[in-house]
């Protein structure tokens, strides 16, 4: 005979259940406070040791809303300083601004859509040093990423933060700024194919640059962990080496598989061949599969290249081409202007050029060259295909030889074509 089956129950524990809601709505309450995307600091020098302090944040709009004030610290060891700052956000129209601008026919996250949406956000603090030291920090970071990052560990934990510093070298370089960025830290890419980009950082007091990628910071002293293979050096699966120029800012790679990455960059500051102060700047990179082709520009006058000499008092021009293997699509192009007093003119139609003209002078003469970057951006739906690419002009003295376009200079002529 079978036997009726006994069920047990269990009376409700109100302490394990207090326990089960706290962390299920903890857990809740980290998916939901994750927003972050990517940011940068940078200062600059208002005179004597008065400096503003700026913070870019871009917020995933699938998460929760930006702050509305935000905590610099600015720190010197050898000081023994210590002191944090309240920044708000700067008024204006354009911040708060979404930087993912698809097609009209597609929404993001910002606008109700479900394509992701990014915006970006800007907040400013002023601060009196108490001194000048050699060793400056100003940092700031926020929880927390965001739990699509599929690159790192646990990357919605509440701890993990995003931070990023700026540092300072005022004994060295008295009232210096820092460099800063032009170009947004946030790039959807293509699987299979070679994506190029440059953050178009500028530099007010024309210092030379340096460029290198770090591992992405969650405090001063810790860092975020890789999930193998991914790691520092290679942030992205690609098919192809994933490489940084170092003198130029360029990032080139091809993407192999969906990932959506993050990555940082450090850009130090040299002047006389000593370090003065440096950025770091955190981003985000989203792989997909596409079935537009990404639009490129060629280098100089059609050539493959993309650097060439100029001599000090003599006009230089130029011309860049865009092309795109859809031919339907309209192709636009923008500049970050990254060369003072030098022309930029784009023209009309489906496939614009632009045209560059500089005359350089003799306080332009570098080892180091001069840059500027071009942005070509495709009207492909639902998301634009966009690459950055970078153009440099180095200006030899009479006594410099380079490898980059013939020129000659005070009767001194350089290299060939590189």
């Amino acid at each position: 005979m079978k036997t009726k089956p006994t069920f047990h129950f269990l009376r409700p524990n109100s302490g394990l259940l207090a326990l089960l809601f706290l962390l299920i709505s903890g857990y809740f309450n980290s998916v939901s406070a994750t927003h972050a995307a990517g940011s940068d600091i940078k200062y600059r020098c208002l005179g004597g040791l008065m400096y503003e302090i700026e913070v870019t944040f871009y917020r995933d709009c699938g998460g929760v809303s930006e702050p509305s004030t935000i905590t610099v610290n600015c720190k010197s060891v050898s000081g023994n300083h210590n002191l944090n700052i309240t920044a708000s956000k700067v008024a204006g129209s354009t911040n708060g601004q979404e930087i993912t601008v698809p097609c009209v026919t597609s929404n993001t996250t910002c606008n109700g859509g479900s394509t992701t949406g990014v915006r970006k956000w800007v907040y400013r603090a002023t601060v009196t040093l108490p001194s000048a030291r050699a060793d400056w920090v100003f940092s700031y970071n926020v929880c927390c990423r965001n739990c699509t990052i599929t690159t790192i560990n646990n990357p919605c934990a509440s701890n993990s933060t995003l931070y990023v510093e700026a540092t300072l070298n005022n004994l060295t370089a008295p009232c210096n700024s820092s460099p800063t960025f032009s170009n947004i830290p946030i790039a959807f890419v293509c699987i299979g194919q070679n994506f190029n980009y440059n953050h178009g950082v500028l530099d007010p007091d024309g210092d030379s640059l340096v460029y290198s990628l770090i591992t992405p910071k969650t405090t001063s002293t810790s860092n975020v962990t890789f999930l193998a293979p991914a790691n520092v050096n290679n942030p992205i699966a690609s098919s192809t080496p994933f490489t940084i120029n170092a003198t130029t800012g360029d990032l080139n790679f091809t993407p192999s598989q969906l990932q959506i990455g993050i990555m940082a960059i450090l850009v130090r500051e040299y002047r006389n061949n000593q370090l003065i102060g440096s950025v770091i700047r955190d981003m985000q990179v989203y792989t997909q599969a596409c079935t537009n082709n990404l639009p490129t520009l060629g280098g100089i006058n059609g050539t493959s290249n993309f650097t060439i000499n100029a001599c000090p008092g003599q006009q230089i021009c130029f011309t860049v081409q865009s092309a795109d293997l859809d031919t339907a699509q309209i192709i636009s192009l923008t500049t970050n202007n990254g060369i003072p007093n030098a022309t930029y003119t784009i023209s009309g139609g489906s496939r614009p050029t632009l045209t560059f003209c500089w005359t350089p002078t003799l306080a332009d003469i570098s080892l180091r060259p001069k840059t500027f970057t071009i942005t070509v951006r495709d009207n492909s739906c639902p998301t634009n295909g966009i690459q950055t690419f970078s153009y440099s002009i180095y200006v030899p003295g009479p006594n410099f030889t380079f490898s980059s376009t013939n020129v000659n200079c005070n009767g001194t002529s350089t290299g060939s074509a590189s």
